[in-house]
């Protein structure tokens, strides 16, 4: 079974943010930097598309959400998680990289509508990775389905 595997589609140069973090992924408040990532995730039914929101304070995944597909709804979705846990502090940073559903419309507004500030790392630049990568490195080691 191949995973539908999309790279990060780019997106319209206009709609990109500025990186507000200065590349400094630490947070001495919680909900104060949040950062965001996908696992392709293999299951019994097919692919699992996981994505997180991961508070830097404290390293945890404050919101998530599951899908069959990437659309913007899912980030949406794992945000929509975080809020209602009660996870992102006042005027909060979402920082992601450039893709397309990261610029979207539908997430540009839930950002705007929920007091979500929008940052972007720089091209090229996958430190703010770190933190998705080591927790999906022990979902994926720990899944039943092995890969094939």
């Amino acid at each position: 079974m191949q995973a539908i595997k999309c790279p990060t589609i780019p997106c319209n140069p206009d709609k990109v943010f500025k990186d507000r973090t200065g590349r400094d992924f630490t947070a001495e408040t919680p909900g104060t930097l949040l950062i965001r990532d996908i696992a392709y995730l293999r299951s019994c039914e097919g692919w699992l598309y996981l994505a997180t929101v991961i508070g830097l304070c404290t390293r945890t995944i404050v919101g998530w959400a599951t899908a069959d597909h990437m659309l913007a709804s899912l980030r949406t979705s794992s945000l929509e998680r975080a809020k209602d846990k009660g996870h992102p502090g006042v005027n909060a940073m979402f920082h992601s990289d450039h893709g397309a559903r990261y610029t979207s419309h539908e997430l540009g507004t839930w950002c705007t509508g929920n007091n979500f500030h929008q940052s972007m790392r720089l091209a090229g630049v996958g430190k703010a990775n770190a933190a998705p990568e080591s927790d999906f490195s022990t979902i994926k080691t720990k899944r039943a389905v092995p890969d094939s």
